[in-house]
């Protein structure tokens, strides 16, 4: 009999041990369940009432960032400097048109990626007199991309925030724009070379400091940047100004 029983008692231990086991088995699943339906209601809460998801209008996807649109060919000796330059500025993400015939500037852009962390989009965009209609492609994809603003350089060209209190270009549009400025005219001022007649491998802004007076007497020529939600898409911009869309203005501005 103390055999049968022992038996039994072990038999029934056997049997609690599964069932228990089980029963461990099915909460852990109801919990992976609720968790699962708990972080479902969490995203789709999110998805549903945050401004600017799963939604069709552009306009509400639109963050606070600056762009730069460039065309270059042969550039390739100053265009990292240009780049680290704007970039300290406080530009968030590089469209560069490369005009050139072999797409010299594709193994600049991917190394640089490497190392930088602005976005970089090289694109070879060969053929003649083709900076109008890579500003109209830049500005439609740096909407596309949410971007708020686009600014139309060439790789000569640098931004001078003359205020102290101005820490990136941002901080300056945020200032100087009020909601019906769709874009802001950047005079020229054109720097000589002080004198120097002999090449001297230093970076631009160090070898071109002092303005060349007799091109800045009644400048009017400029660069713009551009409200992206203000520009007319449907017209090609000017080689100098996007075209606005109506009731939209233009401010002008002098670095120096």
């Amino acid at each position: 009999k103390s055999q049968v029983f022992q038996k039994r008692l072990v038999n029934e231990k056997k049997r609690m041990f599964f069932h228990t086991r089980k029963i461990r088995s099915q909460l852990m699943v109801y919990y992976c369940v609720v968790v699962l339906v708990l972080l479902s209601s969490w995203w789709l809460s999110r998805m549903l009432f945050m401004p600017g998801i799963m939604s069709t209008d552009c306009s509400s996807t639109i963050r606070p960032t600056v762009a730069l649109c460039l065309a270059a060919k042969g550039e390739a000796a100053y265009i990292d400097e240009h780049f680290d330059y704007h970039t300290a500025l406080g530009v968030s993400q590089y469209y560069i048109y490369d005009n050139s015939v072999g797409n010299d500037l594709k193994q600049w852009g991917q190394e640089k990626q490497k190392v930088s962390m602005p976005a970089i989009s090289v694109t070879h965009y060969p053929g003649e007199a083709i900076q109008m209609s890579a500003y109209l492609d830049c500005a439609k994809r740096a909407l596309a991309d949410g971007h708020a603003w686009a600014a139309f350089f060439d790789v000569d060209e640098y931004f001078i925030l003359k205020e102290e209190r101005h820490k990136s270009i941002l901080d300056f549009l945020l200032e100087i724009t009020e909601q019906d400025v769709g874009a802001v005219l950047v005079i020229w001022y054109m720097m000589g070379t002080g004198g120097r007649e002999v090449y001297s491998p230093q970076p631009v802004t160090k070898r071109f400091r002092y303005p060349k007076s007799e091109s800045n007497i009644g400048q009017q020529h400029f660069k713009t940047i551009v409200k992206l939600e203000h520009m007319n898409m449907t017209m090609t911009p000017h080689l100098h100004h996007p075209h606005l869309k109506d009731g939209s203005h233009r401010r002008h501005y002098r670095t120096l």
